[in-house]
């Protein structure tokens, strides 16, 4: 199964229930401003901004070009440009779907462009690709499949364009707007403006907690098995779990969790224990490398056990 049928038959699957007879709300696209020189063409600016002079439509488009013409010196268009994001704590695909996409319905398409699960967490600090998208008014002689293979280069993901815009069959109303995400052109990175600071910091911790972590964890287990908790417990204490990536995050929650439950603390580690599973909820606890008492302790927050050695 190509990509773009896996994206379909995912986002159609989980949006089935929630389609609607008109496109959801969308935030305004992200554009760069550029100035045209002489000699500027829209194919000779698809080229530098996107790397392929065939992408000229979508500059063509956004500024409302239906004509061939000469483009003046001096004249401003909107280049369209798909934009980085950097989560912060707290963040999660739902919810970065609805700031950036209008709904938190498309949230699988979020997952499918930056490579994700449909269900993945986000540590703060990780980077997010944002398509841009075209908003087109459609007529009476459009369809899904073609508007698909004009924007999106194949008939065959129309399916992507009827789960986007939450559109329950084939048929479009003249007159109606369809939003059409471009999530298979990049703006180049040589135009692509550098993240804010705040940003910037976040992206930096989060790098620095991934290294720290995979420092620190084989010495923490070490710890934990010759039953030096207290040495286990200081290798991990300063790792922020909000900027670990998942697998990470996890196993130095439950780490933790776990040595303090060593040292008579169940409530400390209840909490630990609820971090996991809110970064993992279908993680299982193996009962044969864990302890009955931290098999407990992990039941009451929710978690799984599995039993099978």
């Amino acid at each position: 199964m190509t990509r773009s049928a896996r994206w379909a038959c995912l986002v159609l699957g989980l949006w089935a229930s929630a389609w609607e007879a008109t496109a959801a709300a969308q935030p305004r696209a992200a554009t760069l401003t550029h100035a045209v020189k002489k000699g500027d063409t829209l194919e000779l600016l698809a080229a530098e901004y996107y790397g392929d002079r065939r992408d000229a439509i979508f500059i063509r488009v956004e500024n409302g070009i239906t004509r061939p013409r000469p483009l003046r010196p001096g004249e401003r268009l909107r280049i369209p440009m798909d934009r980085e994001i950097t989560a912060s704590a707290g963040d999660t695909l739902a919810s970065l779907a609805k700031a950036h996409l209008g709904d938190e319905r498309r949230a699988p398409l979020l997952a499918e462009v930056n490579k994700l699960s449909a269900g993945a967490s986000l540590a703060a600090g990780q980077t997010l690709r944002i398509p841009f998208f075209i908003s087109h008014l459609v007529t009476a002689k459009d369809t899904l499949a073609n508007l698909a293979a004009t924007y999106l280069g194949s008939s065959r993901r129309a399916e992507v364009l009827a789960a986007y815009n939450f559109v329950p069959n084939a048929a479009l109303t003249p007159g109606a707007t369809i939003i059409i995400p471009i999530y298979q052109v990049h703006l180049s990175d040589a135009r692509r403006p550098a993240p804010d600071p705040a940003s910037r910091a976040r992206q930096e911790n989060h790098a620095a907690m991934q290294k720290r972590a995979s420092e620190r964890l084989p010495d923490a287990r070490a710890a934990w098995e010759a039953g030096n908790y207290a040495a286990a417990k200081k290798a991990l204490t300063d790792l922020d779990i909000d900027y670990l990536d998942t697998a990470k995050a996890v196993d130095v929650a439950i780490l933790l969790g776990s040595v303090e439950i060593a040292f008579g603390k169940p409530d400390e580690a209840l909490a630990l224990f609820r971090r996991a599973l809110s970064r993992a909820p279908h993680h299982l606890l193996r009962a044969y490398q864990s302890s009955p008492k931290i098999c407990a302790v992990w039941k009451q927050a929710g978690g799984a056990i599995d039993r099978k050695r």
